[in-house]
């Protein structure tokens, strides 16, 4: 490994963070627009029309969508670099 490469378990380490952070930052947001509201609700904004309605949500729901994409990304590399590591 490049003594610049960033170890996989500090990015997945840093993608955790990320994604808690705006996790935390939708459940804030949500509340503010229905107030109660469950994660069961927050999980399926579109069930919901106050939260389906409102561009910001749905734009933060996007940002954690897209990063949980990233997420699922570099699991799958990781795991295809331990499997043929000559590949990587």
């Amino acid at each position: 490994m490049p003594s610049d490469a960033i170890p996989v378990t500090r990015l997945e380490a840093l993608l955790e963070e990320l994604i808690d952070a705006q996790e935390r930052k939708l459940r804030r947001l949500g509340e503010r627009i229905v107030p109660g509201i469950t994660l069961d609700d927050l999980l399926a904004p579109d069930d919901v029309p106050a939260l389906a309605a409102d561009r910001d949500f749905m734009y933060e729901d996007g940002v954690l969508a897209g990063m949980m994409a990233v997420r699922t990304a570099v699991r799958a590399w990781a795991a295809a670099a331990r499997s043929d590591p000559g590949d990587g």
